[in-house]
């Protein structure tokens, strides 16, 4: 589970000079960063509280587009002490 914002640092390897890296979340662009290292910055309170999938894509200076395998991850805040969540009830 994904509660906090991370920085996610990480290394491409590729023949020709990368141009770009991004980080996908549900298939959809959420950083992108132009110079090595590259860091991303990854806030799980812009999303909802759910299963999500997370993936890497990188270009090269020709376009050539590279992604990395997906990985799912559970992004949830912890819940405030004595709430219940959403849309429980008390059957007292």
């Amino acid at each position: 589970t994904l509660r906090d914002s991370l920085w996610i640092t990480f290394e491409v390897e590729d023949q020709s000079p990368l141009k770009w890296v991004k980080l996908l979340v549900d298939r959809n662009p959420a950083a992108t960063d132009t110079v090595a290292p590259f860091e991303l910055l990854l806030d799980p309170s812009a999303y909802p509280d759910t299963l999500h999938t997370l993936q890497l894509e990188a270009s090269d200076v020709w376009d050539n587009v590279g992604r990395s395998p997906v990985l799912r991850v559970y992004f949830g805040r912890p819940q405030e002490e004595g709430d219940e969540g959403e849309g429980s009830s008390d059957s007292r």
